[in-house]
């Protein structure tokens, strides 16, 4: 994949300097003076838990404390990002976050915090692209022949989930609406189990990211219809982007860092710059082609903006789509 990464004039941008800012400056200085608890609310082991201990490497070596990475999956990622969310902010405690911070406000009830304003945000880390995968029996190469086959024959496809409010699943529900196609789909409790199921044939289809599909595409255990970014994957120029035959479909996962609400603005800087140098690292770039996914680096006020858009464009799907909310 091509890697994205935006140079930014961090002080310039973050605009963290000034007259008043001496206190401040000096805290930065300081910091960090002690270990640095960075949250991951998914399983070890998966592309999240990848990325974050790959950071974390990256982070404890320029920053000189041990940064340890503790996984706290469990409800939607509402969990561990809870533990963020009611941390001290003073930069010890971090939390990576994903779309689905973007989603629970609009599918949860029950969400313990305000996605919003309970956090201060750091940077964007990366963009991942959805794959539609499908077992090789389905008779469709690419995705006008499975529009066209799910819309000859409604109800006899099937997809494997992630579980309700899981992207994966909001994302195909997406795909159904714009596309007015009827597929079944049949929830499963993780990526592993769901991708497990396309790769046996309980299933026909599945959404993955870059980093769980490529394999599977390599080995020709799985197909590659289409992805679900704009333009078409440099890596696979001959698979369609889903947006050419659906219009307007358009989904990208994405992975980001949080801290809580009120963090110094000078340690949110100084946490901003050294995951921006990280980022720029031969290890982060060598994993972002071996993961198939893109490096952003940006400003916090760049993540908030994001994450808003990310909030309101997953209102809209739930909405339209009719998803039940929990």
């Amino acid at each position: 994949m091509k890697t994205i990464f935006k140079a930014v004039a961090l002080c310039a941008a973050l605009g963290f300097v000034s007259a008043s800012g001496t206190a401040m400056a000096a805290d930065a200085d300081a910091y960090p003076s002690k270990p640095i608890r960075l949250i991951v609310p998914y399983p070890a082991g998966g592309g999240t838990d990848t990325v974050a201990r790959a950071l974390s490497a990256k982070l404890q070596a320029s920053m000189r404390q041990p940064v340890i990475v503790e996984n706290r999956p469990g409800a939607g990622t509402m969990i561990g990002t809870d533990v963020v969310a009611k941390a001290k902010p003073d930069g010890y405690t971090i939390g990576l976050i994903t779309d689905s911070h973007a989603i629970n406000p609009s599918f949860s009830r029950k969400i313990p915090y305000d996605s919003q304003n309970d956090f201060t945000t750091v940077t964007q880390l990366l963009s991942v692209p959805f794959m539609l995968l499908a077992h090789p029996s389905v008779p469709a190469n690419n995705m006008t022949e499975l529009i066209a086959y799910a819309k000859a024959n409604p109800g006899k496809l099937t997809f494997a989930s992630l579980g309700p409010g899981s992207p994966h699943e909001l994302a195909m529900e997406w795909l159904k609406k714009l596309a007015g196609i009827d597929v079944l789909i049949v929830p499963y409790k993780g990526v592993a189990p769901a991708t497990v199921a396309t790769l046996g044939g309980q299933t026909n289809l599945t959404f993955a990211g870059s980093s769980t599909g490529v394999a599977y595409i390599q080995s020709g255990k799985l197909k590659l219809l289409g992805v679900s970014t704009p333009k078409r994957l440099p890596d696979y120029p001959q698979v369609q982007a889903i947006d050419e035959v659906v219009p307007n479909f358009v989904v990208e996962t994405w992975y980001g860092i949080a801290a809580p609400a009120n963090l110094p603005p000078a340690i949110a800087g100084k946490l901003n710059q050294e995951i921006f140098a990280a980022l720029a690292s031969p290890e982060m770039k060598d994993l972002s082609k071996q993961l198939g996914f893109d490096i952003v680096g940006n400003t916090p006020a760049q993540m908030s903006q994001m994450i808003k858009a990310e909030t309101q464009k997953w209102k809209t799907i739930i909405e339209t789509t009719g998803a039940k909310v929990e």
